[in-house]
């Protein structure tokens, strides 16, 4: 198998779930390049925004930390080869929850004309926001870091934004060099124009096609994923196996959960749904156990006053004897 990438080399999008990236605000303060790095980088520092991913049937949590648009990085035969004008990429970087390692969800940027139906919105969509409020300001001017002047902001979502289009593919490898998965989404957002003032093909052409974030190629055939798993990445209460032998498909599920051991390991939001499910269970245990000590109370209220009286007082016992069960029924 060749390390290069190809069309062939497409899986199923489930393998990835991106439908967390919502309500999204980024400052024109938060921008991080520089004209002069020839790309665009913006860090978020929000409501913490989760991807998950379930690759060969390990599912992992990432939240997302930065938003990035360059050149063309990626060279894919039968694909980037085949289609005009594929002249830049948008990237999402994602950290793991649990190790730190990286997750690159990378959408390809088409230019075409108008009569073509572009993705992206000429005035609403997620490219013109980007480079009419954090790329460029009013006047066409570029946003760098440290630029003081400008206070502008967006708020994005990209999982529901339509004009990011629907994909049903993806090619994805693991970069094992920089410790991150990379995937590369194969149905281009397609534009036309995203501003009145500057040309936004004219300033992707300008972007280099090179990154330090990742390898733009995998650094070995096995790198490339080819994930068998038919599960939803959005389930996070079970994984699935499937074996695929002469057109037959099995599938075998084992539901599985995390224990309370590896749920401590996690850095959960504290308005995420897991958060609220653990605090709601910690209340209900402290109810159960004040009514069961509450229980055991009256009991006791009741019944060794009761059996002080059967064991000493009716039974007509010496002062000893007395002093002795006097001393049982208090231990």
């Amino acid at each position: 198998m060749s390390t290069n990438l190809l069309i062939s080399d497409q899986i199923g999008t489930s393998v990835v779930d991106y439908s967390g990236l919502v309500n999204m605000a980024l400052f024109s303060s938060d921008v991080q390049s520089v004209k002069d790095d020839k790309f665009f980088n913006v860090s978020y520092n929000f409501s913490p925004c989760s991807v998950t991913t379930n690759i060969n049937d390990i599912q992992s949590v990432y939240n997302t930390t930065s938003f990035y648009i360059y050149g063309l990085l990626h060279n894919i035969t039968g694909l980037t080869d085949k289609l005009q004008n594929v002249n830049g990429e948008f990237v999402i970087e994602n950290v793991s929850q649990l190790d730190g390692s990286k997750l690159y969800l990378c959408f390809l940027l088409q230019s075409v004309t108008a009569t073509d139906n572009p993705t992206n919105d000429a005035k609403n969509g997620l490219l013109s926001h980007f480079f009419n409020s954090l790329v460029t300001d009013s006047n066409g001017t570029f946003i760098e870091k440290g630029n003081t002047s400008v206070n502008k902001n967006i708020k994005i979502s990209p999982y529901y934004d339509e004009t990011i289009p629907s994909q049903t593919n993806c090619i994805t490898y693991f970069d094992t060099t920089k410790n991150a998965t990379v995937v590369i989404y194969t149905n281009p957002i397609t534009y036309n124009t995203v501003t009145n003032t500057t040309n936004f093909k004219s300033y992707l052409d300008g972007l280099t096609t090179t990154t330090k974030l990742f390898n733009v190629q995998p650094n070995l055939s096995s790198d490339k994923i080819n994930n068998k798993s038919t599960s939803s990445t959005g389930s996070t209460g079970s994984n699935s196996k499937s074996n695929i032998e002469n057109d037959n498909i099995y599938i075998d599920c084992n539901p599985t959960g995390e224990s309370e051991e590896s749920i401590k390991t996690y850095n959960l939001p504290i308005n995420s749904n897991l958060m609220n499910d653990i605090q709601k269970s910690s209340v209900s245990t402290l109810i159960n156990n004040f009514a069961m000590f509450s229980i055991l109370l009256i009991i006791c209220y009741i019944g060794i006053p009761q059996l002080y009286s059967a064991a000493v007082c009716e039974k007509n016992m010496g002062d000893e004897d007395q002093y002795y069960s006097r001393i049982f029924i208090f231990v």
